[in-house]
């Protein structure tokens, strides 16, 4: 039974005079366990949330927020800097007037966010399944490196997963109201319809590929409508609730829909550069959901380095991380034959088939068809589907535990190595900046990713610079990135510009993590 049934058949009971103490123990132990793993999972977070220096993903969030001085202004930037909607910096820019403008401070609400969404989503597995599951899904997500890697950056990544966990459990209680109880609670239909449209507009506020979870909602409903709701009122009710659940979700994403339509017909939409799309993209995404950037290789090597590379360079970190992947695998298609062999269990393929289907389906068919440069990222969304196999495999299958638990042991393995193995930080601009500004000998140029963030003394630039001082005779170059085309093709032109000028290369630092420093300077004959 699930919390909600075990809570109302308690509430009656009690109101007989018989409330059974061992049940009302049994929920408040829950949320108290609840409670301790997300504030431990929490605290553990924190005390690393501002050792690392932001970077440029970081940048793209974090410039326009800073330089705005009006929410109209941000807006604007936004579609200067991001390829996504103003949600998350519209959020950050309000905070920045209560907080520091420090990485602690603007990566925080990532966390809170990451937080609150494993919160949402515990809630929604204990109704669909039960409290015990719930708690299972818990800690196996707290302890994901992936989710830890989106908790600690200030992007909108940890907002978005918050907003569609709260989108999927009002759509769950609309679907209740509307569809399950009888009879029906009118009220509460029209006002879960209104939340589920609402919740989703948010998230489409927030990144523009939540538009894949409303579809997916859509194609759930139809099939509940189809197996379900044989009553005709019950139908009606479905078809009109429904569409006024999207109808608000347009209409309160038509400003931003309208920027959106501009942009195409101007030819500016998308991101600015493309990725080929190859068969090998699904099996990182597999890895890459189990242990994100901290298992074996880091991020700069999975961009740059073959798979053939890797493995003479991490054999054990990918055979192990390999056997996770399939005994995961193992579990998910165990599941679906066990929903789909009980007639009263086949609604588990929803949450198991459909909903993954539907969302993850659609996005790697378009980052094949455009070669979208498809990143784990982007399918964070339809994360939750691990730790939710992994919990129940634990609590419900009666063979392979030492598997599923050995998956969580490596998983927290790698969440440890994100946290304090340096090999697996962000790119250290911070120390890199500071280096340039403490050995330079006067007013310098820095040129970087987030190096406007930095700078205390000197004058900063991105790499894409093209106008310096014809005084200038002190230049830094922050050099990460190699793997992307454009940045070397932007070093070489600075390299040419710099010349031009009368300045020679006469330095060259590589001990900032993920950064070469290069140094320009013109030398006094």
């Amino acid at each position: 039974m699930s919390m909600k049934g075990l809570v109302t058949r308690s509430i009656r009971r009690y109101a007989r005079g018989s409330a059974p103490l061992a049940t009302w123990n049994s929920v408040s132990g829950s949320s108290r366990l609840a409670a301790l793993i997300v504030l431990t999972g929490s605290a553990l977070l924190l005390s690393r949330l501002g050792s690392q220096s932001l970077w440029i993903d970081e940048g793209l969030t974090v410039a326009p927020v800073l330089q705005s001085h009006s929410l109209r202004e941000l807006a604007s930037l936004v579609q200067q800097f991001d390829t996504q909607p103003p949600g998350s910096h519209a959020l950050l820019y309000v905070l920045q007037s209560f907080l520091p403008a420090s990485e602690f401070f603007l990566r925080l609400p990532s966390l809170i966010a990451v937080e609150a969404a494993l919160v949402v989503l515990y809630l929604l597995v204990s109704r669909l399944w039960n409290a015990k599951t719930g708690l299972a899904f818990l800690a196996a997500a707290q302890v994901s490196p992936l989710l830890g890697f989106y908790a600690m950056e200030a992007r909108n990544y940890g907002l978005w997963l918050f907003a569609s966990a709260a989108s999927w459990y009002v759509y769950v209680a609309f679907l209740d109201a509307a569809v399950l109880s009888y009879p029906a609670r009118k009220r509460a239909c029209l006002a879960w319809a209104l939340a589920w449209g609402t919740a989703n507009a948010a998230s489409l506020w927030i990144h523009i590929f939540h538009v894949f979870v409303p579809a997916a909602q859509v194609v759930i409903a139809a099939i509940i409508w189809t197996q379900q709701a044989e009553h005709p009122t019950v139908r009606r009710r479905l078809i009109t609730l429904g569409l006024l659940a999207q109808t608000v979700t347009l209409i309160l994403f038509v400003p931003w829909t309208i920027r959106l339509i501009e942009e195409f017909v101007s030819g500016q939409a998308g991101v600015p550069w493309t990725r080929e799309f190859t068969v090998m993209n699904v099996p990182y995404y597999l890895f890459a959901a189990h242990f994100g950037m901290s298992f074996g290789p880091n991020l700069a090597d999975l961009h740059v380095k073959p798979l053939a590379v890797l493995f003479s360079e991490h054999p054990a970190a990918l055979i192990l991380g390999g056997g996770a992947v399939l005994a995961t695998v193992a579990a998910y298609l165990r599941l679906v034959l066990l929903a789909a062999s009980n007639v009263e269990s086949r609604w588990k393929l929803l949450a198991f088939v459909v909903a993954p289907a539907t969302i993850a389906g659609p996005m790697i068919v378009y980052g094949a068809a455009f070669d979208f440069p498809l990143h784990i990222r982007h399918l964070l969304i339809v994360w939750p589907l691990l730790p939710l196999v992994l919990a129940i495999a634990l609590t419900r299958l009666k063979w392979g535990r030492a598997y599923y638990a050995t998956v969580l042991v490596l998983q927290a393995y790698a969440l440890a190595g994100l946290l304090f193995n340096g090999y697996y930080w962000k790119d250290d601009a911070r120390g890199a900046v500071r280096f340039a500004e403490q050995t330079s000998n006067g007013a310098a140029y820095v040129l970087g990713d987030i190096a406007s963030y930095y700078v205390t003394t000197a004058r900063a630039a991105t790499r894409s610079s093209k106008d310096f001082d014809p005084s200038t005779d002190d230049v830094w170059i922050l050099d990460n990135r190699r793997w992307e085309l454009q940045n070397v093709r932007d070093v070489e032109r600075i390299a040419n510009t710099l010349q031009a000028l009368g300045l020679e290369q006469t330095g060259h630092y590589g001990q900032f993590h993920g950064i070469d420093l290069i140094h320009w300077e013109r030398v006094k004959q």
